[in-house]
Order: C-alpha cells, then structure tokens, then sequence
C-alpha cells in the first residue's frame, strides 16, 4: 500500500512474495514449520536451562554454549513464527518497522554466529595449549567480556548497515524473499544505494575472514599441541578432540548451510520456491542441529540433563496418581476426539467413500486399539493404585500391543500401495483400485497383523510361568515371558525373525512406491506442475505419519541403549509410541486434507442447523414465544485467514489454565500436609479460576475455528449464569480468605479451634451458596421475557446482553443487578480491607520483637492480595474501557475476555511462586 505525502511517495507496508503455495498445501506446511520450531525451542530451551541451572557447567566452555543457543533462538524466531502466520493465514503483508525489525535480527544472527564461534574458537585453543594458566587467563571477567565484544561487534557492525537505510526512498511493495534483508528492501529503494553495497560487501569480507583467520589459527596451535603431547600420552589428544570436535561441526554445518544459500542462486534452472527454501535452511537447520551435536558429544551437558530429567521424575511421583491421571485422561479423551471425529466423518459423507479415506478410517481404528490398550488401564492404577492383572486380561493386553505395532505397518504398506497406483497410474486407477479389491487390501493387512501375531502368541501355551511380577507399565510377549521357568528359544526366534520381515517388508513398500512417485511426479512435473503439487499434497500426511511412528519406535528401542536412564523415564519413552501417534494422525489428516476438512465443517454446520429446529423465524420483530430459538453473537471481527491462528491462541491460553489450576487442584488433594484451611480455600479459588474460562473459552474457540456466532437459549443462560457466578464467587471467596488470613495472624494461638474442618467447610460452602443464590434470583427475572431482537453485542452472553434484547426489560432486573453488584464488591471490599488494616497492625506490633513474625504474615497474605488487586484491576479496566467511545469494538470485547481469562491463568504462577509449601 503507498501513500503520498507532500509529493513524496511513502511505504506504509511491504508485501513479502513468499513461497508458491499450492490451495491447500498452506496448512501442511504450516504443520512442518510448527514442528521445526517447537524442536528448535525445546532443544536450545533444554540446553539453556541445564546450564543455567547446573552449577558444575558453568564454566566459560558451557557459558558460551549458551551464547549459542540464544542466537539460534535469535535465528529461528526471526523467521518461523512470521512464517507460519504467512503459510496459515496467507496474508503476506508487513509493516515498515518488523521488517526493518526482521532484517536486523537475520543480519544479527548471521554476524553473531561468527564472532561466537571465533570466541569459542580462542577458549579452546587457551584450554589446550595453556591448560595449566587457563583458569588464571579466561576469568569469570574475561569471559564475559568476550561474550559481550561478541554481540557488541554484531550489533554495531549491523546498526551501521542498517543505518544507510534513514531517508532512502522507496518505489516498490515487494519484498522477493521469503523474509525483509537489507538487500531485499533496497532493491526498492528508487535511488541506487551504493554506499551501502559497499559497506556492506567490506564488512561481510572483513568479518567472515576475520573470524576465519581466528578459528583457524586456534586449531592449527590445537592440533600442533595435541599432536607432540599425545606422542607421549594420547589421552590428551582424545581430551582434545572430544572438547574441540562440537565446536568443529556446528562450525562446518554453518559454513555449509551458508554455502548453499550462496550456491543456490548461482543455478537458473532452480525454481524459486527451492532457492527460498535451501535459502531458509540456514536459520532452521543449525538451531534444530546444535543443541544435539553438543547433547550427543558433550559428557557433562549429557549427564547434567539426565540427572534433572531423573529427579524432574522424582519429584512429580510426589503427586503421581491423580495428577498422572489427569494427563492419562487428557490424552485418551484427545484420541477418542480426534479420531472419532475422522471416522465419524468419513463413514457419514459419501463423498469421502474413496479408497484413501476408507484407509484412513483403518488408520484411526488401529491408533484407537494401540491407545485403548494401554490408557484405560493405566488410567485406573493410576487413580486407584491396583495393580494386579488376571492372565487373560494380560495377554490380551499383549496381543492387541503387538496387533498394533503390526498393524501399523500393514495398513501403512496399503496406503503406499494406493497411492502408488494414483500417482503412477492415474487413468487406471478405478479400475484397479475397486471397491472389491479396496476392501481385500484392507482385509489383508488386518489378517496378515493378527495371523503372525496370533502365532507369537501360540508359543504362550504349556509354558509355566515361575514369576508374576511384569516389569513394564503394560504386558507385552516378552514382558510375560520373561516370567518363564523354561527358555523360550523358539518363541525369540520367531519374534525377532517376524519383526524384521514385516519391519523390512513394509519398509521396501513403502519406499518401493514412493520413488516410483517421485519418478513419475518430476517426469510429468516439467509439463504440468500442478501434478507434483497435487502428488505431494496427497503423499504428504501419509509420509509424516510413516516416519511419525517410526521415529516414536526407534525411540522405544534407543532409549533402552542408555543404562543411566531412570527406569521410570523408560517406562514412559515407552508407552509415548501408543499416545504420539493416535493424537497427532487425526491432527495430520484433519490439516492437510482439504476435503476431509470441508466435510466436517458441512457436518458441523448441519448438526447445529438440525439442533436449532428446521423452522426459523423470518420476522424481526415481536415474538410470541417464551424463548427464543437462538441467539447470534457479535463477536469479534475477524480478517479472513486470522481464524485459526486466534483458535490457537485460546487454546494455548486454555490449555494454560486448565494445566495450571488442575496442577494446583491436584497437588493439595494428594499432599496431606497441604489439607489446611488456606490451601483449601485456594482449591475453591481454583475451581472458580476454572468456571470462569470454561464459561467463555470453549465456545470462543469454536467462533475462531468455525466462524460460527449463533448460540441457543438455554446454553446462552447458562454461559452467562456460569460468568455473573465467576465473578461473585471470586469476590466471596476472596473475603473468606481474608477473614483465615486475619484470625491466622491475629490469634495465632486460637486458630487451629477458630477454623475447625467443620468452620472451614461452612465458610467455603456459604461462599459458593451466597454466589449462587445471588445469581439465581438475577436470572430468575428472565422468565416469562419475549424477545425482540437476537444479536448480542458481545463475545459472550450476560445478563444485560440478553435483557437488552427484550422488548419490555423489568426495571428491577436493572436495580437488582447494580445492587448486587454494589452489596458484594463493596461488602468484600470492606471485609478485605478491615482484614488487612488489622493484620498490618498485629504484624508491626509483634515484629518489633521479631522480625520473623512480619515476615511471615508477609509471606502468608502477599498472594491473596496479589490475587484480589489482580482481579479487581482487570475489572476496573472494562468499567472504564467502556466510558471512551473512541476504542474500537474489538479492543472493548478483548478486554471484556481478559478480565474472564487473566486471573485464572495468573493465579496457579502467584501461588506456585509464593506459597513455599
């Protein structure tokens, strides 16, 4: 978009040329770049936080590992989230500033990098050569002054790159990248720019031989010393190497990721979608590469990381079974969702009775079976702490293990084999691929799983059994085996003989038929590009859940490889390859698959129509009946595109306080120690916390997603019963607390025969009876009201959004409401207040003898008053938003979400972080 201002033409945005995305394609790459930056965050974020936290490895080797890590997130941040929003939404514009902001961060990462690498370069060489002085030369204050020049030299050589940028006129919108450089922005400049070519060139030169020169000499002096000391000792070449050899690849890697951007652009025949992507790589491999190189070859990061992971363990199996059956619970109640939905939709739309799809539906039913194996079960030893398990349930449980494992595999050959004959036989293909011969490829893959499982299975029979104890978190062949009086030779020859053949067989399948597609893609490619677009829009999710399970089972297998592993982490690597699979397939499919995608939301759209009545009302005005048939939501304008990615983000914040608050629930009703009036108020606070997000995030969620705003009249008054209902709750509440605040700090001595469990449970109960009771009779005026209009002007239903469709609203409604409203703010106000005047003064007047006894009352009300000022900011901010007209109707209903969401998702943190206990 350009302006012109006084005759001078002014960039207000830039439009970014991105890649050449097929329709439908957008989400699957979406997906890919997700998943590259989550392994991007959690391994740089794993490192930093073992260094950090692990005071053995803070030492300038390791504190300049960190550097590195920083900058990869610097790297990686820079690029992914941005792309993501592009691939998701397609809207492709940016403003001057990010992208100003963008570049400085690409150009920063790539100067940094080197200056990092050349510090650490010199470390090394003081650690060999000088070994005896390096303590005494790379001090705590050298070291940081290093890292520092590090960032410094970057910063200000790329400040003054950036600094040719002040008044240079801009003709052009589009930025022909993937991400804004410096380059790519002044290539519109309506100028020439040769002052920054220049410098730019000279820097790039001087820089990158600079560093070169620095990393090169110190390992030319490494190799010289290591080499005449390990003549006589040659366990200080292998020291040498193996404290040099990280530093050695992630410098190569980067050279060579940044060689192939170069290289890229010196080939013509390249399309430009492969010259963005290898150009790309550079800001995504070495983040994903490096946290592993220095995992996989640093002793002391890999040990430190596995003794925190093993006592991160520990100290979850303090409260193991509720909270891990909540986890359990979540993740079952995620399968069942996930690809129950799938199935539903694809058995419902005879649109979707293709063959791909029908093997879709045999994929779900399999990742249901792999996930109803293991979760119910666990789920009730979990909960109740039994353990046992009869001989035919066991086996049983083994069998459908191994039938999913095998499964797996042949329903993942057929699929190849599908779309093999689509791909490579196009013409053909409804000829082959029949409704008969459909159903006897998915028959066979069925058959030939349990056949040779059932074999495995027949050796059970007549071996006597001289254990009971399983040592795994399910039964398996092998585990039950291994309870054998007798060996079972014949029985571990067929078992590894038969996992081999399927493992192998499937594998040269499905290989098999992906090169004959990629064959058959190029050749056609070149004449008609929209076939290699549609055979990789089709092959793709097959091949992402193929290499999804395989990487989950080669875990399983590695993770036994590794003795200093506490059996518990084991345990759970383990059972990941049931859970992994059967919650992400559905995600996979239901992204790329763009008719399966149409066919839920036509499904989802029916369903509510058929739920709403088939009669709808044509008129407007007046309506005779008592009750609406349903009401519309304004809701929030949305651009086009924007759905989705505001769908994750209420996720993410639901998720947030859904884990939060449970993690809190769960923690003091498994601590006996935490079975105290304050903890247990807290409890109450957090079910509140609870009531509040459920009322409003579950169907803002499904507005993002679905863009539907229409809501029925009973679900309309109950989401508004359950927010008035929040919001009086957290007020009485927050005043019980108060008054067990005061009696603690004000008669110490009386409390424990003050608030008794009795006393206790009378306070919470009349706290939720006087929330409730207030509430109800609000909405009591409700009844007998005709309507006559149906929009709400919210995001979400209240009680004067509904009143204010009536046609004739009742006056005591509206004095009620500000009555209640005055009588509880202010009746809690009150009571807080004088609590906390009475608890100030004990605390002053009895820590004049000690000080402890301040610092204890201190300790004990901080985070009930953080808690209040919290909730009653966020309220004050809507009672204020709406007394300036200027603020836009979308900024007035966020803040109307915030003051709903906020508490619940800061609280479990204030407490978590406050209460020692």
């Amino acid at each position: 978009r350009t302006i012109t201002t006084n005759g001078k033409l002014t960039i207000t945005d830039f439009a970014i040329a991105g890649f050449d995305v097929q329709p439908g394609n957008g989400p699957f790459l979406f997906l890919l770049a997700l998943l590259a930056y989550i392994a991007v965050l959690l391994g740089n974020g794993v490192v930093i936080c073992v260094i950090m936290t692990d005071k053995n490895l803070h030492r300038p080797m390791f504190v300049m590992i960190c550097h590195l890590m920083v900058c990869d997130l610097l790297g990686a941040t820079m690029l992914l989230p941005r792309l993501m929003m592009d691939l998701l939404t397609g809207l492709k514009k940016i403003a001057y500033i990010p992208a100003i902001v963008q570049a400085f961060c690409a150009h920063t990462y790539g100067a940094a990098m080197w200056t990092i690498l050349a510090v650490m370069a010199y470390d090394r060489y003081v650690a060999v050569c000088e070994p005896l002085r390096y303590h005494s030369i790379m001090t705590s204050a050298r070291l940081h002054s290093c890292c520092a020049v590090a960032w410094i030299v970057a910063l200000l050589l790329i400040a003054v790159l950036f600094s040719f940028h002040m008044n240079v006129p801009l003709c052009g919108h589009l930025v022909q990248h993937v991400y804004c450089s410096n380059r790519g922005i002044l290539n519109l400049a309506c100028i020439p720019t040769p002052a920054n070519n220049i410098y730019g060139r000279c820097f790039t030169f001087i820089h990158q031989r600079l560093t070169f020169f620095i990393i090169a000499y110190s390992y030319i002096r490494i190799l010289s010393v290591s080499f005449k000391q390990g003549r006589t000792n040659s366990s200080i070449r292998s020291k040498a190497f193996q404290t040099c050899a990280p530093h050695i690849v992630v410098y190569v890697l980067f050279q060579i990721a940044s060689l192939v951007v170069i290289l890229s652009q010196r080939f013509p025949s390249l399309s430009q979608n492969m010259k963005k992507f290898l150009s790309i790589l550079m800001f995504i491999i070495p983040p994903i590469i490096n946290p592993i190189i220095y995992g996989l070859v640093s002793k002391d990061l890999r040990v430190s990381f596995i003794k925190r992971l093993n006592s991160y363990t520990f100290r979850i199996s303090l409260c193991n079974g509720p909270f891990l059956f909540l986890l359990a619970l979540l993740a079952y109640i995620a399968v069942l969702l996930g690809n129950g939905v799938v199935i539903c939709v694809i058995m419902t739309d005879k649109n979707l009775h293709r063959p791909m799809f029908v093997m879709i539906c045999h994929l779900m039913v399999c990742d249901l079976l792999g996930a109803t194996m293991l979760l119910p079960r666990l789920m009730m030893d979990l909960l109740m702490g039994l353990k046992k398990i009869a001989y035919i349930p066991a086996i049983v449980q083994a069998f459908c293990a191994h039938t999913y494992g095998a499964a797996m595999s042949t329903v993942l050959s057929a699929m190849a084999y599908d779309r093999y004959v689509a791909v490579c036989e196009p013409l053909r293909y409804h000829s082959i691929m029949t409704s008969a011969r459909l159903h006897s490829c998915c028959a066979v893959a069925w058959i030939v799983a349990l056949l040779l499982i059932a074999v495995l299975f027949s050796f059970h029979m007549n071996v006597p059994l001289c254990g009971h104890l399983v040592q795994h978190v399910y039964c398996s062949n092998r585990g039950i085996l291994n309870l054998a009086c007798i060996p079972t030779p014949v029985s571990d020859i067929y078992g590894l003989a038969m996992t081999w053949t399927l493992s192998t067989g499937t594998f040269f399948i499905i290989a098999y038929s992906y090169i004959r597609i990629l064959s058959v893609s190029f050749k056609q490619g070149r004449t008609n590009s929209s076939i290699r677009s549609k055979a990789f829009q089709t092959c793709a999710p097959h091949i992402v859940v193929y290499v999804l399970y395989q990487t989950s089972s080669l875990v399983v297998i590695l993770i036994q490889r590794f003795p200093s592993l506490s059996p518990n982490i084991k345990k759970l690597f383990s059972v990941l390859v049931f859970i992994i699979p059967p919650i992400i397939n559905p995600i996979i499919y239901g992204l790329v698959s763009k008719d399966l995608r149409t066919a839920f939301l036509l499904h989802a759209e029916k369903s509510q129509r058929s739920y709403r009545g088939t009669k709808d009302s044509d008129q407007t005005g007046l309506s005779d009946h008592k009750q609406p048939i349903v009401f519309e939501l304004e809701g929030f304008d949305v651009s086009p595109g924007q759905g989705p990615l505001l769908f994750f983000l209420a996720l993410f914040v639901y998720m947030v306080v859904l884990l939060g608050n449970g993690v809190v629930i769960c923690v003091i009703m498994t601590d006996r120690s935490l079975h105290r009036p304050m903890f247990v108020m807290i409890c109450h606070l957090v079910v509140c916390d609870l009531l509040g997000a459920t009322a409003v995030l579950p169907s803002l969620m499904m507005h993002f997603l679905m863009g539907q705003k229409k809501i029925s009249y009973l679900p309309a008054i109950a989401q508004g019963f359950c927010i008035h209902t929040y919001g009086v709750a957290m007020h009485t509440i927050l005043g019980v607390m108060a008054i067990d605040r005061y009696v603690a700090v004000c008669e110490p001595l009386r409390y424990h025969s003050i608030m008794t469990s009795a006393r206790l449970h009378s306070c919470c109960a009349v706290a939720w009876i006087v929330a409730l009771l207030l509430i109800a009779v609000l909405f009591s005026f409700h009844v007998n009201l005709s309507y006559c209009s149906r929009i709400i002007q919210h995001v979400y239903c209240s009680n004067k959004s509904i009143m204010n469709l009536a046609c004739a609203p009742p006056l005591i409604s509206n004095i009620y409401g500000l009555f209640i409203t005055w009588f509880v703010s202010t009746g809690m106000f009150v009571v807080i207040a004088y609590s906390y005047i009475r608890i100030l003064r004990a605390a002053f007047q009895q820590g004049r003898s000690s000080s402890s006894i301040r610092t204890k009352a201190f300790q004990t009300c901080a985070s009930h008053l953080v808690v209040y000022v919290f909730y009653e900011l966020t309220t004050m901010i809507i009672v204020i938003i709406y007394r300036f007209p200027s603020v836009s109707q979308n900024v007035s209903k966020f803040l109307g979400i915030l003051s709903i969401t906020f508490s619940p998702a800061i609280n479990p943190i204030i407490y978590g972080l406050v209460s020692k206990d």
